[in-house]
């Protein structure tokens, strides 16, 4: 879950806009990121989930969710490992994650930076 106090202090400079853009562009694209996701997982394409794995961690990051943050380090090890079964546990960890952080933006979508 979404670290708020972090999130606050780090979007605190930001204008309301600017942070209603980042959380609006970061929802928008996703759905299509999840979908890449999803078919490298299931052809057991090492590299292609490695490479979007790695670029949604980036694009995460910066909601400071450290359950989140913690799939993906697991994941990255598996790949890194090529343990399918490992990588299939995490998979499935990560997808919760997602989608409770993807509520949790929705949710908020109208909230007041301090």
């Amino acid at each position: 879950m979404i670290d708020w106090q972090q999130f606050n202090d780090y979007y605190s400079a930001f204008p309301k806009d600017v942070v209603k853009e980042i959380i609006g562009d970061f929802l928008s694209q996703l759905p299509g990121r999840l979908q890449h996701i999803h078919e490298a997982h299931t052809d057991v394409n090492w590299q292609g989930i490695k490479k979007e794995i790695h670029q949604l961690k980036g694009s995460a990051s910066f909601f400071f969710d450290p359950t989140l943050n913690e799939c993906f380090f697991r994941m990255e090890d598996a790949i890194s490992n090529r343990d399918v079964a490992k990588l299939n546990q995490e998979y499935a960890a990560f997808l919760q994650s997602i989608h409770l952080l993807e509520s949790a933006l929705k949710d908020h979508s109208e909230i007041i930076i301090c």
